[in-house]
């Protein structure tokens, strides 16, 4: 798993429990990585189709269920996805809204964690992740 790296993060919504479901997307190649509406400011505006990359630039998705909301940078209303590619913002973040104080820990996932970073990340919050 050393050469997987986190390139995309699917919101998928709620399940009958409540809980959020995720997918998480690596490649072993980063660097071809792209989606149809990538370069489009702000990503939001995107459709569905257009926020996923293409199915021929990574190699593993895994499944993430979790009571944590993520906010997930294809929705952002502010910055596209090649800003993820760059760096600029996150891929995903914990969304904290309705915490009553800053969390020590904010859960943050970039484009390019590795798969033992991301697995380490969602292991400190007591969340699995499962091959599907």
């Amino acid at each position: 798993m050393e050469d997987y790296k986190l390139i995309f993060i699917n919101k998928i919504g709620k399940n009958s429990d409540d809980e959020y479901q995720y997918e998480f997307m690596f490649s072993t190649d980063i660097s071809i990585v792209w989606g149809d509406g990538w370069s489009t400011i702000p990503s939001g505006i995107c459709s569905q189709v257009d926020k996923l990359p293409h199915n021929s630039t990574y190699d593993l998705t895994k499944k993430v269920i979790s009571k944590l909301n993520l906010d997930v940078a294809q929705d952002n209303t502010c910055f596209s996805m090649q800003d993820c590619i760059d760096k600029i913002v996150a891929l995903a973040w914990e969304n904290i809204t309705d915490y009553e104080e800053y969390p020590f820990n904010r859960l943050v996932f970039h484009y390019g964690d590795t798969f033992e970073e991301v697995d380490e990340k969602l292991q400190e919050h007591n969340i699995d992740i499962e091959m599907y």
